[in-house]
């Protein structure tokens, strides 16, 4: 898609091959598969339904890790999510489930209660919103640990928007 607005934009800009080449090889999808270099690590993924919460999994299976892992999930509340945490549950050792600032977001204590029905995990904590979240996990967390955000684009918009997550964001360039 970006080749194709670049290529229509040649007529009215003086763009080359060159030039389209080098803007791609140092593009970014912020919020998709986003590794923070921190200890605790955080990955942030917008993954927000069955589909692409199994190719976070995928990810994060590839990747030795000898740490907790620890989730804070938040989801509409018309998604598929207890598929999604079935699949969560196994890589994540915890579950952190928030509610968003949004009129279709999942009620945390549904979600939770679908989560230890599902996966059978009983550490699975209620947090009203993933700023709350990022503040319990951080308590809890050590540098060997790993934390995942995903669930929905607005879950990662909301940790994004967290003071130490987005000094992370900042300071990685």
């Amino acid at each position: 898609m970006a080749i194709e607005a670049a290529t229509s934009l040649k007529r009215q800009l003086p763009i080359d091959a060159s030039s389209i080449r080098e803007g791609l090889l140092v593009a970014e999808r912020m919020g998709r598969f986003q590794v923070l270099p921190s200890r605790p690590l955080f990955v942030l993924d917008v993954a927000h339904n069955a589909d692409s919460i199994t190719s976070l999994v995928d990810e994060l299976s590839r990747a030795p890790f000898n740490g907790k892992t620890r989730a804070i999930f938040a989801v509409m509340a018309d998604k598929q999510y207890a598929e999604m945490l079935d699949l969560l549950g196994s890589v994540a050792d915890q579950l952190f489930v928030c509610g968003l600032e949004n009129a279709r977001s999942a009620d945390p204590d549904a979600v939770i209660q679908k989560f230890s029905d599902s996966v059978g995990m009983k550490k699975a904590t209620s947090c009203k919103s993933v700023s709350d979240a990022i503040d319990k996990v951080l308590e809890i967390s050590d540098a060997n640990d790993r934390i995942i955000v995903c669930g929905s684009f607005f879950t990662v918009s909301a940790a994004l928007r967290h003071p130490h997550v987005s000094n992370l964001v900042h300071n990685e360039f």
